[in-house]
């Protein structure tokens, strides 16, 4: 049901106007001209867009039905004149009609062709550009990798050179200490030497008779 009905800019109502409907029957008075026919033309239009759910918009709707209605004249004139024809000119406005039909028909094959032409070449130049993207990817994982590789391969070869000092280091602390241990032997040994010399020097030495005098 239509509650009110805001125009504006259509034929007879160049401006604004308002119209308001009450539940019923409505009754549209007015002088010739001032609109009425309109406004019963805008109502079913309205309707008509409201009972197909609003999926297009009034102007679309509106050059739908005129448009329906130009075909529907159009097949009524060509009746009318088929009816004035010969079976001869029957027959060959028939013929025409099916070689019309028939070209037709080839178009709309040429063209679904060339759109699956379209179609396709699109398809393969989306598989192209999506190999493309999949080697650039795995160019760029190898390259990752590489450089990942590099980097473990100069870790452990810091890794390598400071287990290295780090022997180095310790094999030099042992040959010290081995150096000192050896230096303290010897000096060990010497004093020995040096001791027991001392020891028999002593026992060799004659006895002090001094005293007894």
């Amino acid at each position: 049901m239509i509650h009110d009905l805001l125009v504006s800019g259509v034929t007879v109502f160049p401006g604004r106007e308002h119209f308001e409907f009450v539940p019923g029957i409505n009754v549209v008075v007015g002088g010739n001209d001032s609109g009425k026919s309109h406004l019963l033309k805008l109502c079913y239009t309205v309707a008509k867009w409201s009972a197909d759910g609003g999926r297009k918009s009034l102007p679309e709707k509106w050059a739908e039905e005129q448009r329906l209605k130009r075909e529907r004249q159009a097949a009524g004139l060509r009746r009318q004149q088929e009816a004035k024809l010969t079976p001869e000119e029957r027959q060959r406005l028939k013929e025409e009609r099916e070689a019309e039909k028939k070209r037709r028909a080839e178009e709309l094959k040429a063209v679904a062709e060339q759109e699956k032409k379209k179609q396709k070449q699109a398809r393969l130049q989306k598989e192209k550009e999506a190999e493309q993207a999949r080697l650039e990817k795995e160019k760029e994982a190898r390259e990752a990798l590489r450089q990942q590789e590099e980097r473990e391969a100069r870790r452990l070869a810091r890794e390598q050179r400071k287990a290295e000092m780090a022997r180095k280091k310790e094999e030099q602390k042992r040959l010290a200490e081995e150096a000192r241990r050896q230096e303290t032997e010897k000096r060990l040994a010497e004093e020995a030497r040096r001791q027991k010399l001392r020891e028999q020097k002593a026992e060799e030495a004659p006895p002090d008779h001094g005293d007894d005098q």
